[in-house]
């Protein structure tokens, strides 16, 4: 007899009664003493065996569902970890370019500062200091008069 059939299986479809009680040498001499198989032993070891054959499609068939929820688990999971390490990604985008825009605006702010305080210098009139700077110009460049011999 094969050892992993389920002997119980096998003993009610001879026509054998099986209570839970029963043990599985019990179940293994009900069979082995029926009339079935001692007129047919071969068509009760390939019941035997298709029982058996039925049960490892069963746990194969189990094993690849659990291994493809396994599979579909982990893809679950990364996908999960994509989206967080992509929203991370976007604060720290985002924080740079604040950080970016409060440099700038310091930057305005020091020169606007510096603007100011040299307009303060300048009579507190820019209008003045640009004045001033147009007449220096036309002082530095006019011709320089040579002269005369004699």
């Amino acid at each position: 007899m094969l050892p992993f059939a389920r002997k119980d299986v096998v003993a009610e479809e001879i026509g054998k009664t099986v209570t839970q009680e029963m043990k599985v040498a019990d179940l293994r001499e009900i069979i082995l003493g029926s009339k079935a198989y001692k007129n047919d032993p071969e068509s009760v070891e390939n019941f035997l065996s298709s029982i058996v054959e039925a049960r490892k499609r069963k746990e194969e068939q189990s094993d690849q569902l659990e291994n493809k929820l396994e599979f579909e688990k982990i893809k679950l999971e990364k996908a999960k970890l994509e989206a967080q390490l992509a929203l991370e990604k976007a604060k720290m985008d985002k924080e740079v370019e604040l950080e970016r825009i409060s440099l700038e605006k310091a930057k305005i702010e020091s020169v606007r500062i510096e603007l100011d305080a040299s307009s303060a210098s300048g009579n507190g009139n820019s209008f003045n200091c640009v004045e001033n700077y147009i007449h220096i110009v036309r002082t530095l460049t006019l011709p320089i008069p040579k002269r005369a011999e004699g």
